[in-house]
């Protein structure tokens, strides 16, 4: 049973990274820079107009997502993988991983390194840890 459910876990994990890097359609590649370039000439609204067009279009992706994924999942053969059987769990992992991809990029380029890492770096792990059990023994495979 341990190994199948790390497998699962597995799956469900990169599954979740997969569809959190294509979410904001490379506004997360991009964030440091043009944040860093917009606070540099002080340029506020455009920095706004930014953030607006690329937290849009993680919107509209976990939109398409919700609405469509299931049966595009179904007409691919994976209707019944284990990423369709926890489908929603799936999706809002990805959301929020693409918001914290692009909200800490966003924050590297307003020069507020610790924080655009914060999350991703320490949160994250602490998260993992409190839901796996903290390694009491909980979750070992049996």
């Amino acid at each position: 049973m341990g190994r199948w459910a790390q497998g699962d876990f597995l799956i469900i994990t990169a599954s979740c990274n997969l569809i959190a890097v294509a979410m904001p359609l490379g506004f997360h590649t991009i964030g440091a820079y043009f944040a860093a370039e917009y606070r540099a000439r002080s340029e506020r609204k455009q920095l706004g107009v930014f953030m607006l067009h690329a937290y849009g279009h993680i919107l509209v992706a976990l939109v398409l997502l919700l609405v469509a994924g299931q049966f595009v999942l179904g007409s691919v053969g994976q209707g019944g993988s284990i990423v369709a059987q926890h489908y929603v769990p799936v999706i809002l992992l990805a959301f929020s991983g693409a918001t914290v991809m692009l909200s800490g990029a966003l924050l590297i380029g307003l020069k507020r390194p610790f924080s655009g890492f914060f999350a991703d770096g320490i949160f994250r792990p602490i998260i993992l840890v409190a839901a796996t059990g903290g390694g009491d023994g909980h979750c070992q495979s049996r």
